[in-house]
């Protein structure tokens, strides 16, 4: 029998996916390229090889889906902000650095990918990239935990992170801080756990992308970051909620209550009360009697007067790694703030607004392939 012909469709399907393949892996195994340079070199790369593809191949029409939900205004008035900022603030150390390989790259790979529907090989071959990518901070993670404390002992994970010195080694092989680990994890999770309970996938994307969520909640372990196991819930409840339906959205809810009762009673009483002692200062804001939550309330309220210095134009991207005693007031709206002024304060709210439009319009939509679309967005650079 024939081999089916190659088209030169397929070919720019095959090429497009391989471009987002090496996006998202090479940002996410960006530490561990030489130099650590991955993003200078491969967002500018990248967005030379896009803008030729899209002159070439003229497939993709501009959509205008952004600026119905507020994403493409909000970013715009971001940028806007940035660069008044920018062209004030351009003493200031990381300024500039931080204008071009954030915002500038940012802007021009958000233009070159607007109105691009991706197909289902298509998506599956960048969340490989994602994947293989995702995987050197992640191993390297638990093969640093594991060379200065071990696995043996659940109690000692869990504890782990209070021994900062000790801990150093985890952060280098990840994403420097605990919270930046935190944070993409919080991306990856609920995309892996969609495809491998997609049933319309290769059963290969299904067995990577399962396989995936095991380096996953090992790092978990071992970060310990009460934010994240806030945020997790109610992405793996998102996830579910699409495969059930808005329909059975009831029964998500009844049955994530019925696990976590289930954990509570079969995991060691000393494991629940040590993690229901961590938690119940985030939760009920209690910086009096925990020093991290102190510590971020502190942050945000120095960002806060910062940008009252500087209300008007911020005091220029980047510019908090020298000027706050923090470096970040952890916070996103307060950064912006600090950083690109009342301006940018506004931007960075119309898009997390917009953000949240396009979460709610693809929720509406259901399973008819509305998850895709969602995790493009989510994952548009």
């Amino acid at each position: 029998m024939a081999c089916p012909k190659i088209t030169s469709r397929d070919r720019g399907s095959l090429l497009f996916g391989l471009l987002l393949a090496l996006l998202w892996g090479g940002h996410s195994a960006g530490f561990y390229l030489p130099g650590r340079a991955y993003f200078h070199v491969a967002s500018f790369l990248c967005v030379l090889t896009l803008a030729a593809f899209r002159l070439v191949t003229r497939r993709w029409p501009v959509s205008h889906g952004g600026y119905r939900s507020g994403v493409a205004p909000g970013l715009a008035c971001w940028l806007l902000a940035a660069t008044a900022s920018t062209i004030v603030n351009m003493g200031a150390e990381q300024v500039v650095v931080t204008y071009c390989f954030v915002f500038l790259t940012g802007a021009a790979l958000y233009i070159l990918f607007d109105g691009m529907t991706l197909t289902a090989r298509e998506l599956e071959v960048a969340v490989l990239g994602l994947a293989i990518g995702s995987l050197f901070p992640l191993l390297g993670g638990i093969r640093a935990f594991s060379q200065e404390w071990g696995w043996s002992d659940m109690q000692t994970v869990i504890n782990a992170y209070m021994a900062s010195l000790r801990m150093e080694g985890y952060e280098d092989a990840t994403f420097g801080n605990r919270g930046n680990t935190a944070a993409f994890i919080m991306i990856i999770a609920p995309l892996f756990l969609w495809l491998a309970l997609d049933k319309g996938r290769t059963w290969f994307t299904r067995l990577y992308c399962g396989a995936m969520l095991v380096p996953v909640l090992l790092n978990l372990l071992v970060l310990e970051v009460r934010a994240a196991f806030l945020t997790l819930p109610l992405g793996i409840a998102l996830v579910l909620g699409f495969k059930a339906g808005v329909q059975r959205i009831l029964y998500v809810v009844v049955g994530g209550a019925v696990v976590i009762g289930l954990l509570s009673r079969f995991v060691p009483d000393d494991v629940v009360t040590t993690i229901s002692d961590r938690m119940r200062p985030v939760v009920q804001v209690d910086d009096a009697g925990d020093n991290s939550v102190y510590g971020r309330i502190g942050a945000m309220k120095e960002g806060i007067a910062i940008g009252e210095r500087n209300w008007l134009l911020g005091i220029g991207p980047g510019a908090a790694l020298a000027l706050h005693s923090l470096t970040s007031s952890h916070q996103l709206f307060v950064q912006q703030f600090m950083e690109t002024g009342v301006l940018g304060l506004v931007g960075s709210i119309v898009f997390a607004c917009g953000v949240f439009v396009i979460l709610l319009r693809t929720f509406a939509r259901g399973q008819d392939g509305g998850f895709d679309l969602l995790a493009v967005e989510i994952l548009r650079p």
